[in-house]
């Protein structure tokens, strides 16, 4: 949970979250990102995965690139498992995300963290 006063409801550094926010907005394709998971739910622990469901027209390549830039070539000292939220088989993974995901991230607001 969180205990360091420097983070914000997610377990995340605002500046960290803010890099996350610039990754998204890098792709033209992405819509809207979304926490969901433990982050989302507030019983995160230190080393809990970030998970992000993205929307919009999103292809393989996309997806693949996001992930690339958020595991690669970040130095979060995070996981990230990004879902293609449009494209995913699971109902039940769409139901959790609709139920108690949080939007981070819509091209079309500035959303502040």
């Amino acid at each position: 949970m969180k205990t360091d006063k420097h983070l914000n409801q997610f377990g995340l550094r605002e500046s960290d979250l803010a890099y996350i926010i610039k990754t998204l907005s890098q792709f033209d394709t992405i819509e809207k990102a979304i926490i969901f998971g433990s982050r989302a739910k507030g019983n995160y622990s230190n080393g809990s995965d970030v998970d992000i469901a993205i929307k919009g027209t999103i292809d393989f390549r996309t997806l693949a690139k996001l992930s690339y830039l958020l595991n690669q070539e970040s130095f979060m000292p995070y996981k990230f498992d990004v879902v293609n939220y449009t494209k995913t088989q699971h109902n039940d993974i769409k139901e959790h995300i609709d139920r108690i995901g949080i939007l981070i991230y819509d091209k079309n607001i500035l959303l502040t963290a």
